[in-house]
């Protein structure tokens, strides 16, 4: 029988000395990173259960369970469940902002068809009709809306578009309702609320009816926006 060739003390020594050598020191996550990490992992994972649950079908448990955390830090990070809510529609909702910033990044005039365009898309996103369009307005209540990102944007899209009728800058106006064919501040901000919610219920329709095709009569009311 072969044997095996012994290692004599010094080759022992070299051989720890090179692994020490070959080995690169990695360096351990802070604290903040590490805080970072597991609030992103729960908003993930709450991004994904709210939407394919719905709000009042989806515990708390539930998103511990899928991110193999127990309730106590989600309650940390994010206070309640409604807090984790709407942290889970802001996250949504910038999806949107973002698909409509980038149009205003190649032209400053965005036309309606293409921003209606931008959120269809973002409708097909998985949980946002369900979080953004029908959970959000109950949960957190209408009023946030008009304050929201996604408002704001769409309102500068269409001050872009039509300054004279949604662009509250240029309102010459002292008036508080129409008259003599201008638009005062109340006029703009009426006009502007009545479109972004129209375009909202639209487009929910839309998604909730994937097999009926309207965008014939949606371009045709967009055209007749221009």
């Amino acid at each position: 029988m072969t044997k095996g060739k012994d290692h004599s003390p010094s080759d022992m020594s070299n051989l720890s000395c090179n692994d020490t050598h070959n080995h690169k020191p990695q360096h351990r996550k802070t604290q903040a990173q590490r805080r970072e990490e597991t609030r992103a992992l729960v908003l993930d994972s709450a991004c994904r259960i709210f939407g394919e649950k719905g709000y009042e079908a989806t515990s708390l448990d539930d998103i511990a369970v899928e991110t193999g955390l127990t309730i106590r830090p989600i309650y940390h990070y994010f206070g309640n469940k409604q807090q984790l809510f709407a942290a889970v529609t802001e996250a949504m909702e910038q999806i949107l902002v973002d698909a409509l910033q980038e149009l205003t990044q190649t032209t400053s005039k965005v036309s309606f068809a293409k921003a209606w365009q931008a959120f269809l898309t973002c409708c097909q996103t998985p949980g946002f009709t369900q979080i953004v369009l029908l959970d959000a307005p109950h949960v957190l209540g209408r009023a946030r809306w008009h304050d929201t990102a996604v408002v704001q944007t769409a309102r500068q899209i269409l001050a872009l578009q039509q300054p004279d009728q949604f662009d509250i800058a240029t309102d010459d106006s002292n008036s508080n309702g129409y008259s003599e064919g201008q638009l005062s501040t109340l006029d703009k901000e009426l006009l502007a609320r009545m479109l972004v919610a129209a375009m909202a219920e639209a487009a929910l329709m839309v998604a909730q009816n994937p097999d009926y095709d309207g965008e014939g009569v949606i371009q045709h009311l967009l055209t007749l926006l221009q």
